[in-house]
């Protein structure tokens, strides 16, 4: 871990005032700020400083909250994952994969694409938000993980995905005597 911390503007519009790094940190970038008191209005220089992190206690992805204002001076905020942040701003997204789906209920299929749109933590660890532990993953995965880490039930996976291509039945279990 002796790599040089490399930092990149967040996207949107974010990146006017915060970067992340690839060590999986965020901070505010050196900036002047107009302030006023009842005198006068007067900017003043902030400098750099790196977001606390934090978990809201459900969840073991740290995240911290962002605070950015609009064109028109309203204030906008947003509570930005920070394994989410690092990995749009370093790491590509590989190809969606084409799979087939069932039309509802109905004998007819179409193709559509799995997009990677969630980010894994390679090592399990929430807390290492290095550009090295972190990789796309496709909602099929993620369920995949989930059974194999025993938080989801492997029938789950066929009951409530719209990954899976055939009509089940979980009734077929329980056979009449």
């Amino acid at each position: 871990m002796d790599k040089k911390e490399i930092w990149k503007d967040l996207k949107g519009i974010w990146g006017k005032i915060y970067q992340v790094s690839n060590h999986g940190r965020i901070r505010s970038k050196s900036r002047k700020v107009l302030n006023s008191n009842r005198y006068s209005t007067y900017y003043i220089n902030t400098p750099a400083r790196i977001k606390k992190l934090r978990t809201n206690g459900i969840e073991k992805h740290l995240f911290t909250d962002l605070l950015c204002y609009d064109k028109d001076g309203k204030q906008i905020r947003k509570s930005a994952y920070v394994h989410k942040e690092v990995a749009i701003a370093f790491l590509t997204k590989p190809n969606p994969v084409e799979r087939i789906k069932q039309i509802q209920k109905t004998k007819y299929f179409k193709k559509t694409n799995l997009v990677y749109r969630y980010v894994e933590h390679i090592d399990g660890d929430h807390e290492n938000n290095f550009t090295e532990n972190l990789r796309w993953i496709n909602q099929y995965d993620l369920y995949l993980k989930q059974i194999e880490l025993g938080r989801k039930e492997k029938i789950d996976l066929y009951l409530h995905s719209p990954l899976y291509t055939k009509k089940f039945n979980p009734y077929f279990l329980w056979k009449e005597k």
